[in-house]
């Protein structure tokens, strides 16, 4: 899941518990959704279920039929909601933006546009909204390099996991962001998104040259998958990792070389190559960062981005390394140099 586009998931957890109900989709969702404030009518409830389904395919329709809704119903708080999706989904994050604060202010109560707007304000490049956003809706108090809660979050695993994307996006507290990490990996439920929250843990750590602490852990969780596989004869098991999730953890673990991993990648099929490739380009361009080979680690960050898959969490770090990169060579530039004493 991790992996995937979180913002599909929350399609189908949330509108599928407000509208939809016999998609299986109040399954996927692991805590009660809210109830909209007032019930759609028969025939907003259907242009709103169109709307849905065009999500992926046809961005423009979905608005188009959203305009129309809220030409009848400017206070249809569910128009906006989908509405927001579709220009999401489209990368207008602004008008997402505003039109998921209409849905907000139309329904103050309901948590579901805080997750969203959260996610949007990611890709909008407001990190620090999208913490705030995320610590409202998951029932956070800040505390000194770590979160303070009574109990468990209020969300779940995926849910959390994001917040800690967001919290390293932001890139001001990667003791924070590394306990929340570890909160998410322990509630995530499947094996193959505990790996990948291993994954972004490995990167969290070398990203402070402490990478070496968490390869015993992270070479533990290879080699159960790849027991776990070895024993289901190669066939994927649903919640377990397969053989393109472990490639990435026996290349961090040096099991396999950088050759030989892309070569793996670069053997995928069609349908999944760019999104491994930018899997690749960005563990590996993390690996080049690690050895001091900067202008290298930037050639494949700028690949992994260059594979446009926009809601790829190392996509997402990838642009946050570059950024971070930039600021230290504008830094070390304005640094004066060391006064030299004449003879």
């Amino acid at each position: 899941m991790p992996r995937s586009n979180l913002l599909s998931y929350l399609y189908i957890c949330v509108l599928g518990a407000l509208l939809i109900g016999p998609l299986a989709a109040s399954a996927l969702a692991q805590q009660p959704q809210p109830v909209a404030p007032a019930s759609p009518t028969p025939v907003q409830k259907a242009k709103i279920e169109e709307a849905y389904k065009l999500l992926d395919s046809n961005d423009k329709q979905a608005i188009a039929m959203m305009d129309q809704l809220l030409a009848a119903d400017p206070a249809f708080e569910l128009a906006y909601y989908v509405r927001a999706l579709a220009k999401g989904q489209q990368g207008d994050y602004q008008g997402a933006l505003a039109d998921i604060n209409k849905c907000s202010a139309l329904n103050e109560e309901g948590s579901r546009s805080l997750r969203v707007r959260a996610l949007l304000n990611m890709d909008a490049g407001n990190y620090s909204d999208a913490v705030r956003d995320f610590q409202k809706y998951l029932g956070i108090t800040v505390g000194e390099g770590y979160d303070i809660h009574g109990g468990q979050y209020s969300g779940t695993g995926i849910e959390i996991l994001y917040y800690a994307i967001a919290l390293a996006r932001e890139g001001k507290d990667d003791t924070r962001t590394l306990n929340t990490m570890m909160m998410a990996f322990h509630q995530l439920p499947d094996d193959d998104d505990k790996l990948y929250a291993a994954y972004y843990m490995w990167y969290l750590h070398a990203r402070n040259g402490r990478h070496e602490q968490i390869k015993p852990n992270l070479k533990a969780l290879v080699d159960t998958g790849a027991h776990a596989l070895a024993k289901s004869k190669g066939a994927e098991t649903k919640g377990k990792p397969d053989k393109k999730d472990l490639r990435i953890g026996r290349y961090l673990v040096d099991e396999i070389s950088k050759d030989e991993y892309l070569s793996q990648v670069e053997a995928a099929p069609a349908d999944t190559l760019a999104r491994a490739l930018c899997e690749a380009y960005f563990y590996i361009g993390a690996r080049e960062m690690i050895a001091g080979k900067r202008d290298s680690a930037r050639t494949y960050f700028q690949k992994a981005l260059a594979t446009r898959q926009q809601k790829a969490v190392e996509r997402l770090l990838s642009a946050a390394a570059l950024q971070q990169m930039k600021t230290e060579d504008e830094a070390k530039a304005k640094k004066p140099e060391p006064a030299t004493k004449s003879p």
